[in-house]
């Protein structure tokens, strides 16, 4: 009975240690897996690089050309000669930072015939008079859509354009009320010119693709198993800003597995495991 107790006890034990050995085997393949699989993407990624490769990673994105933003206001003015309108008005911040150069949130822009304004409140001012170009820079109190009413009112436009895409129903009515003219919705008259990108915008495309690439390059070199989808988006946009980006041109995207499925999806907390797809 002693020897047959022995005997159990030694294949118990020789059981235990083959499941330890074959879980971590097992565990180590997976890790392995996921190792190779991370290094094949930053192989692949590196070998499609491309013909920025050798630039330095901090790509510098040219500065707004004061000449540039005087031929941008110059064919909107051709464009208001052919709408029959007095003025252009825009409290867009995109189409505002295409005519002005200001990258504020909040302003509003008023072109006519013979002057350009760029409107803002106190806390945008020093920023505007920094980053404005060819415009007027005027600081406004209070509600930016009644100075700007007040604008118009003085100069005693009639007939004002502006994009029906970027102003809401409630903006436009309280501009009106205000304006003893009338407003023409024109769409395209500022958005258009937008399409057709002069040598500044292509210079700043290029600029800001090796910037991106560059990012990304360094995001890669973090990936490793266990590693979030939330940590890598936040890597990314870290490394986005810290060569100097602005921000996102939209919500970053890193998603890992039956994740990587979504096309919109949001990163969150799920992390990277053997042989996972990886949607950048």
């Amino acid at each position: 009975s002693r020897s047959r107790s022995k005997s159990r006890s030694k294949s118990k034990s020789r059981s235990r240690s083959r499941s330890k050995s074959k879980s971590r085997s097992r565990s180590k393949s997976k890790n392995l897996d996921c190792e190779y699989v991370c290094e094949k993407v930053r192989k692949n990624w590196m070998g499609h690089k491309s013909s920025w490769n050798g630039m330095p990673g901090y790509a510098k994105i040219p500065g707004m050309n004061q000449t540039n933003q005087a031929k941008r206001i110059a064919a909107l003015r051709d464009r208001l000669g052919s709408r029959e309108c007095d003025a252009f008005i825009s409290v867009d911040p995109i189409d505002n930072a295409y005519l002005t150069g200001f990258f504020g949130s909040t302003s509003s822009v008023l072109i006519t015939a013979s002057m350009a304004r760029l409107i803002c409140d106190f806390r945008y001012i020093e920023q505007a008079r920094a980053q404005a170009c060819g415009v007027e820079v005027v600081l406004g109190a209070g509600s930016l859509d009644e100075r700007l009413a007040e604008q118009l009112n003085a100069l005693n436009v009639r007939r004002i354009a502006f994009e029906p895409d970027a102003v809401s129903v409630g903006r436009r009515d309280d501009i009106a009320a205000r304006f003893k003219g009338g407003l023409v919705p024109c769409r395209g008259i500022c958005r258009r010119l937008r399409e057709i990108k002069d040598d500044e915008e292509i210079s700043r495309v290029r600029a800001a693709t090796q910037l991106a690439e560059h990012a990304l390059e360094a995001m890669l070199e973090h990936l490793r198993p266990g590693v979030s989808e939330r940590d890598m988006a936040g890597l990314l946009e870290y490394e986005f800003r810290r060569r100097g980006a602005q921000r996102a041109a939209f919500d970053t995207i890193v998603l890992f597995g039956e994740n990587s499925a979504l096309p919109h999806g949001m990163p969150g907390d799920r992390p990277l495991q053997s042989l996972s797809l990886i949607h950048i």
